[in-house]
């Protein structure tokens, strides 16, 4: 079994969950007497929205390991969105919601298909040269 073309679009729970998550937490902040900021709102949804995709895909994909997006990749590619798609911020508070969240939900199904990149390593080598690089112009 695999992932459909429905698991890629933003459906009415998910729609539900970014929009109550963003609303609680400006809610929480007007309560603090703090302005939220656009970026921390989108912190607020992303990362929740990339989990009920992750965890929907595992639920479809018995057996296979899901890969899952951090909070931070969630919140990034969310943000991101924002600032591409709408940088004039003539979108509704809703709408720019529904924006970020069906590009985190891409993103998130990509992943838990996928799995994680892989990661870069670096490795050092060390070389034994007194004197740093081999440079025979040194001597």
């Amino acid at each position: 079994m695999s992932l459909t073309q429905s698991d890629y679009l933003l459906d009415p729970e998910l729609q539900y969950i970014a929009q109550e998550s963003a609303r609680l937490y400006v809610q929480d902040c007007k309560e603090r007497g703090v302005e939220p900021s656009v970026g921390s709102v989108a912190a607020s949804y992303c990362h929740r929205v990339a989990e009920a995709v992750a965890d929907r895909a595992a639920e479809k994909l018995p057996g296979r390991p899901v890969g899952r997006l951090t909070a931070r990749e969630a919140y990034v590619i969310g943000s991101d969105t924002l600032v591409r798609q709408d940088k004039d911020q003539k979108l509704s508070f809703l709408e720019r919601i529904d924006l970020a969240a069906q590009a985190v939900v891409t993103a998130a199904a990509e992943r838990a298909v996928k799995g994680p990149p892989p990661e870069e390593r670096y490795e050092y080598v060390y070389i034994n040269f007194n004197e740093g690089f081999c440079n025979p112009l040194k001597h």
